[in-house]
């Protein structure tokens, strides 16, 4: 199992599904299967956050009822994963810039906004993938640069590059977009 996860926006719908296809596996959005299977799958519901809340053990059951072997998985949260046998996790980064835009044409409050955009800079989804599953499944890629990270993901898989590899990052720069974004937010 491939696991590929980011924030809301960072491109990890689109990237999960390019990379099954180029893979010739079958792809799986945990969020569309706990929303398909909520009776089973969910054990309520997040007023705050506006989403289901996950139960987590009746959802690795349902997985480990799966061809794992064949499967790129997308998740918001890979610790939802955690115990299951995975090749490598994929954490789907972009420029702050971007997904601020992205999120916005999305309709997002302002208030989830800021929590998405605090969670890219502060490197939640990576944080939590090196947590769950050690630094040497875990692989970032740009999705600005879609091949590039095909490729990449590709090259971890056949063994010619070996994990952990993480971009090259400038906070400074980010935390400034991010100030200049908190502007405009608050406006």
């Amino acid at each position: 199992m491939i696991v590929v996860s980011g924030v809301p926006g960072s491109g990890k719908t689109c990237f999960a599904r390019l990379l099954s296809k180029e893979l010739n596996m079958d792809y799986l959005s945990i969020t569309s299967l706990v929303q398909e299977k909520r009776s089973t799958l969910s054990s309520g519901f997040d007023e705050r956050r506006g989403s289901l809340i996950v139960n987590d053990e009746a959802l690795l059951n349902e997985l480990r009822r799966l061809p794992l072997d064949r499967l790129v998985v997308e998740s918001i949260s890979p610790s939802l994963l955690e115990g299951l046998p995975v090749q490598v996790v994929v954490i789907t980064r972009c420029p702050v810039r971007d997904l601020f835009f992205r999120l916005e044409r999305r309709g997002y409050p302002p208030q989830k906004i800021l929590e998405n955009l605090e969670a890219e800079l502060l490197d939640v989804p990576l944080i939590e993938a090196l947590n769950s599953f050690g630094e040497d499944l875990v692989v970032e890629v740009d999705t600005s640069v879609v091949d590039k990270s095909l490729n990449l993901v590709r090259s971890v898989l056949d063994g010619k590059v070996r994990p952990p590899v993480f971009l090259p990052r400038d906070k400074d720069a980010e935390f400034s977009i991010f100030e200049e974004i908190l502007k405009i937010l608050r406006k």
